[in-house]
């Protein structure tokens, strides 16, 4: 079982969160396999791949990853940007980049599953403490808008004129 499912099915059955939906987004060579592994669970649900990444995330209340490794993970800039705070193992150095741990989301060490499902269940459970994180992401994924950049782009370029 992938692990975002295993946690996701134990914190729903340990605190009967019957009105919670799993949707797991895009594709690869475990398509097959999660398929199977939900196949007669009402609250995961695959949905393939989508275009329409702003609206999903738009009508989600998190994002989890555990990943133990990303490169430049966009999906949690694009969650950042639609105010939907984030979950995710420690995967190196753009976790940081990507996540102010305990502002816009939560970092927890690689394997330890026992305080991933402790914050998994209190960002489920407690709206006010996840709206707190959803906040927080929009103001952060200013950082990292075309303007913000761009304005950051040409400072260098001007610093290395002169």
């Amino acid at each position: 079982i992938p692990l975002a499912i295993e946690y996701f099915r134990e914190v729903v059955q340990e605190n009967k969160l019957d009105d919670w939906t799993f949707e797991i987004y895009g594709s690869g060579p475990l398509v097959e396999k999660i398929v199977e592994e939900i196949k007669n669970d009402k609250q995961v649900q695959y949905k393939g791949q989508t275009e329409q990444v702003n609206e999903v995330l738009l009508d989600s209340s998190l994002l989890i990853l555990t990943s133990a490794f990303e490169g430049m993970p966009l999906v949690v800039l694009e969650a950042n940007e639609c105010g939907v705070p984030t979950l995710i193992y420690d995967f190196g150095e753009s976790s940081r980049e990507v996540v102010v741990d305990g502002v816009t989301g939560i970092i927890v060490p690689q394997d330890n599953k026992e305080l991933f499902k402790a914050n998994l269940k209190k960002m489920m459970c407690e709206t006010e403490y996840r709206e707190k994180y959803g906040s927080a992401c929009k103001k952060f994924a200013k950082d990292f808008s075309l303007e913000t950049i761009g304005k950051k782009w040409t400072e260098l370029f001007e610093e290395m004129e002169n």
